[in-house]
């Protein structure tokens, strides 16, 4: 018996590791495991499983109709595997190669060795272009065209020959899990392939067209984007299958905006190239320079920030978006862990922490190389201080995105809502918010914090520290054969 073991690539196409299984023409048992370790990690929350569970059970309803399912299983990896191996016949596992977390990389190095002590084969493939074991980025870009260029072969899921066995009791899925699992947030985007191709489809069909000129602004981003970040983190669809169907469509609405669009594919995978080559970014940042860096603590900042009640409202706006969606733009984004980390002057890890647990598109490859730039933590960088008012005129002009996600704010005017700790005490009256009791005050005056802020930070990336280790950092990560 053959293991394909499912991960962060729930689809059946563009499906290396189950190729590769049907070409061995042995009996396969397809798996998925939810590990206690990873739900109960501080990166995760019920909205990922969620995702993750729409996605199996939209790939169950076509393995049914061939014959076949999933087998999921509740329980550490190393148990489940090791219950498997003790039972039945494992000759092979297939798998990709897991660009994650510390610990999914330590659970791979346990399960290797479980596999070699049972002399058992485990057949890894790289997806999206990603390597492991690369010392620099010297052509990079080009084997990354290449890659996106193969032929994607036909997986014919009928074919691969089914397994009969019973889940014990011990690693079927908990009660109280399975319970948070199916309840549904309508206001969150469904996992599973099918609805990856629709976002692609509609996306190019009509949403491109003002891809370039909103994808900076929150409201019409939701529109504007492809929205097919969370379906590529989690691996409904693969990098290379966007980039293929885009190509071939011909006489598209707008060029320049698919030319962007096609451009941030690649720049998804660099950063996940960047973080596979440099995972110790994950607990430290990417410049030791910046060990030298020391944030301030205050738990009432920090909840201000993670609830959304700063009294700034574009960060507020951004983050409730975030916990009723799991969804906001790339620029809001950078915003919110700029905010915390250089006007409040609060740890990028504590940013890191939160933020995870909200993106619904967590890809750790991604998350922790952008977590540092945007924190200023690599010395090779534009350290960018984002003014939250100024971010509301520009990208919220009519104030829609605002008063969509902070309703305390509804009746305030442009341009007071951006501002609105300067409503007068009967302007308050008029508009329906008390500043301090309806919508909070300030956190801070802004122009001494970002005057502070740019002191301190300038200071640092001037320092030796930090400029010795850039070097190394533009060795290692640089990409010098850049192109659209």
């Amino acid at each position: 018996m053959n293991i394909v073991w499912f991960k962060r690539d729930l689809r059946l196409s563009d499906h290396l590791p189950l190729l590769e299984a049907i070409k061995a023409d042995e009996p396969t048992l397809l798996l998925y495991i939810y590990e206690p370790s990873l739900i109960n990690d501080r990166h995760y929350s019920i909205r990922h499983w969620r995702f993750v569970q729409q996605s199996l059970n939209v790939l169950n309803e076509v393995l049914i109709k061939a014959g076949n399912k999933i087998y999921i299983f509740y329980g550490n990896a190393t148990e489940v595997f090791g219950y498997l191996i003790k039972n039945y016949p494992v000759k092979n596992i297939y798998s990709h190669v897991e660009t994650g977390l510390k610990l999914t990389y330590q659970r791979d190095l346990d399960l290797n060795d479980l596999f070699k002590n049972n002399k058992i084969q485990w057949f890894e493939y790289n997806q999206n272009g990603v390597k492991r074991g690369l010392k620099n980025r010297e052509g990079w870009v080009k084997n990354w065209y290449d890659f996106m260029q193969k032929e994607i072969p036909h997986i014919e899921v009928n074919k691969v020959r089914p397994v009969d066995l019973t889940i014990p009791e011990v690693f079927q899925i908990r009660k109280s899990f399975q319970k948070k699992l199916l309840t549904l947030n309508n206001e969150m985007q469904r996992g599973g392939f099918n609805y990856a191709r629709r976002y692609l489809r509609s996306f190019l069909l009509k949403r491109h067209q003002d891809y370039n000129k909103n994808i900076s602004k929150p409201n019409l981003s939701f529109k504007s984007c492809s929205r097919l970040s969370p379906y590529l983190a989690w691996g409904n669809i693969s990098v290379r299958e966007v980039y293929q169907y885009v190509g071939s469509k011909q006489n598209l609405a707008n060029k320049r905006s698919i030319s962007a669009f096609k451009s941030r594919l690649r720049w998804h995978c660099h950063f996940i190239q960047k973080f596979e080559m440099e995972h110790e970014m994950e607990w430290r940042p990417i410049n030791k320079g910046y060990d030298l860096l020391e944030y301030d603590f205050d738990q009432k900042i920090y909840n201000a920030w993670r609830t959304g009640n700063t009294g700034f409202p574009m960060v507020d706006a951004s983050m409730r978006s975030l916990i009723r969606k799991g969804y906001v733009n790339f620029r809001m984004r950078a915003m919110l862990i700029s905010f915390l980390c250089h006007l409040c002057n609060q740890s990028w890890e504590n940013a890191s922490t939160w933020l995870s647990k909200l993106f619904l598109d967590f890809e750790p490859g991604i998350h922790y190389p952008q977590i540092q730039m945007q924190a200023g933590l690599t010395g090779i960088n534009t350290i960018r201080i984002y003014n939250p008012v100024k971010q509301a005129y520009e990208n919220d002009e009519k104030g829609n995105f605002i008063k969509e996600f902070v309703p305390e704010l509804k009746d305030v005017p442009v341009p007071l809502l951006f501002e609105p700790h300067k409503l007068t005490a009967s302007e308050q009256i008029m508009y329906n918010c008390r500043i301090g009791e309806d919508y909070p005050k300030p956190l801070f005056e802004l122009s001494k914090a970002y005057s502070a802020a740019r002191e301190r930070l300038w200071k640092l990336h001037k320092s030796a520290p930090v400029k010795n280790d850039k070097n190394r950092i533009l060795k290692k990560h640089t990409v010098k054969d850049r192109k659209v």
